[in-house]
Order: structure tokens, then C-alpha cells, then sequence
């Protein structure tokens, strides 16, 4: 993929993520380094509750300007995670039930992905998600988990799968991993960096 930003072409990574503890309650989020979200007004419309959160974080980003250049977004990292989980008020109400369907929507604010190599530019990365919460696997259409399986088929391993996996953390490593055998492309000697232009350039 070619970025318009700077015109360099990279290769986008399928990564791995969780699994991610996620709760919520009057007492967490308070940790300003915890995936825990912060609990916020539930709201009631017609016949579905709505419950959204907010996870905020500000941490020292472990890629420094100064040693990873362009794969760094700066000394810090910023996450910045809307949650809104839908359910059915009266599945809520059912006190048999331990578990209800919800539908959910995301969208995160975070700072650049290291592999676009936008460098300390201004901006963040914005994703959005929404679907539904299942029971397993085995209730994934067919063409996702098709995908799945081609392209991360570790996730199915989950007797392996017992460590937090983090995309940034894993490309971290990567990159730290090609320093280390001499084949990270912004320690050869004819590297050029890329010139980044700013966003109300990219209209020109």
C-alpha cells in the first residue's frame, strides 16, 4: 500500500490482538495505564439499553524518536477507545440469564501505527468497528473465518493462546528483531527518509 502522506509503499501487517480484559463496574478505569473503561451514563431508548464506555491511555511509547525514526509517533502513545455495547431490556431483566446478545460499536483514536512511518506528524490513526457479540467460533460466517484462517490462523490455537497479544507490542519486537540481524530498512546506508507531507498539502 502506497501512503499518500509520504509515498512510500509498506506492507500492511494482519495482526493479533487480546485476549483483552475488559470490565465494567462504578470502581475501575481509574488507571490511566488500564484497558479498564470508564463507565458512563447508561441510557435507555424504547426497548434496548445502551452502555458506553470510554478507555483512555497516555503511556511512554517504548519507540522512541530518537532510535526508531519514522516508526516512532513520539514519546508518547495515546489511545483513546469508544465502546457502546445494545442489548434487549428484557434479556437484561431475565434473571436466568447469565449472559445476553449485544451488539457493539468501536471506534478508537490512537497514535500512528509504527508501520506507516508517519513519523510525529500530526494526527492519529481513527478505526471503527461494530458487530455482534457470539458464543465461539463456530458462529462466524463462513467467509470470515475462511479469512481468519488464512491470514492469522493462530487465533484458533487457544490452548496456545494464553499470553496478551498487542499488534504494537508484536511489531515492536519485529522491528527491534531486524535491528538486531542487520535488515531493518531505516539502519541501511542507502535509506532516504521519507519527506511527509502535511494533510492540507495531500489536496493539492
Amino acid at each position: 500500500m502506497a501512503i499518500p502522506a509520504h509515498g512510500e509503499v509498506i506492507d500492511l501487517p494482519h495482526f493479533v490482538l487480546g485476549p483483552v480484559p475488559r470490565f465494567y463496574g462504578p470502581d475501575i478505569g481509574k488507571d490511566p495505564g488500564s484497558f479498564a473503561p470508564d463507565p458512563l451514563n447508561i441510557t435507555m431508548i424504547g426497548d434496548r439499553i445502551y452502555v458506553p464506555t470510554l478507555t483512555r491511555l497516555k503511556i511512554p511509547n517504548s519507540l522512541t524518536p530518537e532510535e526508531w525514526g519514522p516508526y516512532s509517533s513520539g514519546p508518547t502513545t495515546y489511545w483513546d477507545s469508544m465502546l457502546v455495547y445494545s442489548v434487549n431490556v428484557q434479556d437484561v431483566l431475565d434473571d436466568k440469564k447469565t449472559h445476553v446478545a449485544a451488539e457493539m460499536h468501536m471506534q478508537n483514536l490512537v497514535s500512528w501505527a509504527p508501520y506507516l512511518k508517519l513519523g510525529q506528524s500530526s494526527g492519529r490513526t481513527m478505526v471503527r468497528a461494530y458487530g455482534q457479540h457470539i458464543s465461539g467460533f463456530d458462529d462466524l460466517p463462513e467467509d470470515f473465518r475462511a479469512n481468519l484462517k488464512k491470514c492469522t490462523p493462530e487465533i484458533f490455537d487457544l490452548d496456545a493462546w494464553t499470553d496478551m497479544r498487542l499488534d504494537s507490542v508484536d511489531l515492536a519486537n519485529e522491528l527491534a528483531e531486524a535491528r538486531k540481524n542487520g535488515t531493518l530498512d531505516i539502519d541501511q546506508d542507502d535509506y532516504v527518509a521519507p519527506v511527509i507531507k502535511k494533510f492540507d498539502q495531500l489536496a493539492d
